[in-house]
């Protein structure tokens, strides 16, 4: 059996300074309760050790405050709504 893509890469993120939790196989569901305290903190060396562990275990790296990621979801087919948003959120 091979290691979960969480085990795979969790730790590489984590030395880059992302903040990243385990997921369900499948799904966007957190295997772990208190998750959205990790989008403004790091987990623990050790947390990420225990998550780990966790069988066939996804990875979600989380938005927020401490990753400084933003995601921006338009419900529109407008492409000039679109343009316009992208152009203002484009980093320069």
């Amino acid at each position: 059996m091979s290691d979960s893509i969480y085990k795979q890469h969790a730790l590489k993120y984590l030395r880059k300074g992302y903040s990243v939790i385990p997921d369900q196989k499948g799904s966007k569901i957190p295997c772990i309760t208190g998750w959205n305290s990790y989008a403004k903190k790091m987990p623990s060396l050790e947390e990420v050790n225990q998550w780990c562990e966790i069988k066939d275990a996804n990875i979600s790296i989380l938005f927020g405050e401490m990753n400084g990621i933003v995601a921006l979801d338009l419900d529109t087919n407008d492409e000039e709504i679109c343009i316009k948003y992208v152009a203002f959120t484009r980093p320069k």
